[in-house]
């Protein structure tokens, strides 16, 4: 019956995306919530609508409501992360309309998912091979500082055609199925809506993207993410629950991380945007198609992906795999030093 629940889960979000995206086009057109290719940082060639994350977040929260009140009561501990969720949706779609400052929009961020953490959407421990690791008064900080990176990777990979939302949908089936094992019902829900969402939302964004998802997606997609992550795998007892999280996150993750890097050797402000993220560095310096870039760095998620499940089962065949995905990654920098 639970497997019924999880199909309809990923079926009901899927085409109430598929249907509302278009939808979220035409409003984006009305607000202002338009992508003008004014520098050359910008892949795309004609104005296009960028608040289309929009019919994935309304998607998302139609299908959880179905799956949860459908002859049962709503779990509670899904409460905070719907309101976060709302907080953060309606942030990205100022930000989509408004451009708003950085700063402004970290507050916001912040805001959010203190709110989440203190309503109890937080890490208590972690699992690690050496046994369990309390946090104690970190939790609330550990938490914060989690999904704020989660929720920042997912807004700064959203640069070429398909790639957030393909990333996304497959790191949700991932923890879905991870969760699945754990036993974390309510965490595999909330998953499988998610990657109905993103994949009926990839239709319209894979290349040539007719519409963006812009904040008020990627900002959405990386905060459910994290909440899933903290709800269904950093509160598992499974020795290896710190791993799993940071391999199915890994490309975001990574590239955000080697972008602060990048940015602070450079004393740049760590929020100017550039030309420097792997998908940048596959279509410009190694002459990719926005579709290739796409599905490389999709597949190489799909193979952290992997090696997540099979570390669960088997850690050092998982850490092999995922060893390989990332000597991968690390050559893409590489050659792209060499070739730009």
């Amino acid at each position: 019956m639970q497997y019924t629940v999880y199909f309809s889960a990923a079926a009901v979000a899927f085409l109430f995306s598929l249907i509302f995206t278009p939808v979220a086009r035409t409003l984006s057109f009305r607000v202002g919530a338009v992508d003008i290719p004014r520098d050359a940082r910008r892949m795309h060639k004609k104005p296009t609508a960028r608040m289309g994350g929009a019919a994935m977040v309304i998607s998302f929260f139609a299908s959880c409501l179905l799956c949860f009140t459908d002859g049962g009561a709503f779990p509670k501990e899904c409460l905070p992360v719907f309101i976060g969720g709302a907080m953060i949706a309606m942030l990205g779609a100022v930000d989509d309309i408004r451009a708003l400052k950085p700063t402004v929009k970290l507050a916001g961020q912040i805001t959010a998912v203190l709110f989440t953490a203190y309503a109890g959407v937080r890490i208590d421990f972690i699992g690690t091979p050496s046994g369990i690791i309390r946090l104690g008064m970190l939790s609330v900080p550990v938490t914060v500082l989690w999904m704020l990176v989660i929720i920042n990777a997912f807004n700064l990979i959203d640069g070429i055609d398909g790639l957030a939302a393909g990333t996304a949908a497959l790191s949700a089936a991932a923890l879905a199925g991870v969760s699945v094992s754990c036993g974390s019902c309510v965490c595999a829900v909330l998953c499988f809506c998610l990657f109905g969402a993103a994949l009926g939302f990839l239709p319209y964004n894979s290349n040539p993207a007719s519409v963006f998802m812009g904040d008020t997606g990627s900002m959405f997609l990386g905060y459910i993410l994290s909440c899933a992550s903290v709800m269904g795998l950093t509160k598992s007892h499974m020795l290896v629950s710190i791993g799993v999280p940071f391999l199915i996150f890994a490309v975001p993750v990574f590239d955000t991380a080697l972008a602060m890097i990048r940015r602070a050797a450079k004393r740049e402000n760590i929020f100017s945007p550039d030309k420097g993220h792997i998908h940048h560095r596959l279509v410009i310096a190694l002459g990719f198609s926005q579709k290739k870039a796409t599905l490389t760095l999709c597949l190489v998620t799909a193979v952290y992906c992997i090696s997540a499940a099979v570390m669960s089962i088997n850690l050092p065949l998982g850490a092999l795999i995922a060893s390989l995905a990332t000597a991968y990654m690390i050559s893409i920098f590489f050659l792209a030093g060499k070739s730009a």
